[in-house]
């Protein structure tokens, strides 16, 4: 089991992360805290020649890269799919691509990709729920033919409030297993997601069985009054979850999911470290 953290990709001129790391090399600084991995946020308009040179940069420090496309409320997202010439598969395609450029050097690496979502004006629930399908098994079959060590994940979402009047394919343990088992791809469980879910709306916070077997990347923030907040010694939900799931065969990484400046205004650097700490003792990577 891999540990890593999500990185944006302005890490080396942002203030935030300047004062996070101290004026250090953020990747170096990473790396010598016991981190393996980063993941990076992709936008729709992201300059991948950018994000291929902040890979390399990573991965000159021994970081193993993946990719986190964010596409909501953009005609990139999987809601609009159509077939392998509509918006988010050309898009997606350019993601994928990057992902191959970086598994000639890394090895496998994940592409980690949220399902449909979209107001309900756009599409019914089942039809988002089937473009979701569509659209992965179109990325695991373009992966099969052009990049084999790129590997295609769904996750699991975050439930929008009643408010937003939003769906969200795959907010539910048992709608993502439908889109992973049908359309072969690996899915990325979002620990917080999980726990963030069942405490609004009750939905389980546990994989189940079949998905249990489909877990190929996994997201961790703990929960309190909000989402995404730092990981801490004591009982919580993600605990037990990395210790069910060190017991299982799971190589993957798992990704620290929470902002710098959370981090700052929970105690700075001492914070990062702790979350790495707690982390890897729940995976059992090291003693209590």
């Amino acid at each position: 089991m891999r540990i890593g953290l999500k990185l944006d990709l302005d890490f080396d001129k942002d203030q935030i992360y300047q004062r996070l790391y101290g004026g250090h090399s953020v990747p170096l600084r990473l790396r010598e805290a016991g981190v393996e991995a980063v993941e990076f946020p992709l936008g729709p308009s992201t300059d991948l020649r950018d994000a291929a040179d902040k890979a390399r940069v990573c991965r000159e420090v021994g970081l193993q890269v993946s990719l986190h496309p964010y596409t909501e409320k953009h005609e990139a997202n999987p809601a609009h799919f159509e077939g392998p010439r509509s918006v988010p598969a050309v898009i997606h395609q350019r993601f994928l691509a990057l992902a191959a450029e970086l598994s000639r050097d890394q090895g496998e690496t994940v592409v980690n990709i949220h399902p449909a979502a979209g107001s309900a004006d756009l599409a019914p629930r089942a039809d988002l729920q089937e473009r979701s399908v569509q659209f992965f098994a179109w990325a695991n079959g373009w992966c099969c033919d052009n990049a084999p060590e790129v590997r295609p994940v769904a996750e699991l979402q975050v439930a929008p409030d009643l408010e937003e009047e939003l769906i969200r394919i795959g907010d539910r343990p048992s709608e993502l297993s439908l889109i992973v088992n049908r359309s072969g791809v690996g899915a990325c469980w979002d620990v917080g997601h999980a726990e963030w879910n069942h405490r609004r709306f009750g939905t389980s916070k546990h994989p189940g069985g079949e998905l249990w077997r489909r877990i190929a990347h996994v997201h961790c923030h703990d929960v309190d009054q909000a989402d995404h907040q730092v990981l801490r010694r004591g009982e919580a939900h993600w605990q037990r979850f990395l210790q069910e799931l060190s017991e299982t065969d799971f190589v993957g990484t798992v990704i620290i999911e929470v902002a710098p400046l959370t981090f700052l205004e929970a105690g700075g650097w001492n914070a990062l470290t702790e979350s790495i700490a707690v982390l890897k003792e729940a995976a059992g990577r090291t003693s209590k």
